[in-house]
């Protein structure tokens, strides 16, 4: 599937998501796992994270972004260099992680000049 929008590496936004156990710990709770944020689009983000079996195509995962809460479901997953990558896609946003996704996305795009007088006007 080709990208929805542009992707902005981010600095400094703690992300954390809940991975479901595996075998027997399946029906145990989810375990936080802290990933890192790659980069960033409206549409969704590459993700950092331990290699899990688990998660796959498809997985749907509670993820939180600086406190909000959300739903985000893996588009892809690869292993480049030794450190597997997740490109996830937003399943299901509260207003808040919306409007912080929204928020990022616009200071970067102003912060490099890629902001057009349209979406100044309008975003």
């Amino acid at each position: 599937m080709p990208r929805m929008g542009e992707r902005y590496t981010i600095p400094g936004i703690k992300a954390t998501w809940f991975v479901p156990g595996r075998g027997l710990k399946r029906l145990s709770r989810p375990q936080a796992e802290t990933i890192k944020l790659i980069d960033i689009s409206v549409a969704g983000a590459l993700v950092e994270a331990e290699s899990n079996t688990g998660i796959e195509v498809g997985s749907r995962l509670q993820w939180e972004l600086n406190g909000t809460e959300g739903v985000a479901e893996v588009r892809n997953v690869r292993v480049v260099d030794g450190v597997t990558l997740y490109g996830i896609s937003y399943f299901r946003m509260e207003d808040e992680q919306k409007a912080l996704v929204h928020r990022v996305v616009a200071k970067v795009r102003e912060a490099n000049n890629l902001t057009s007088q349209w979406e100044r006007r309008h975003f």
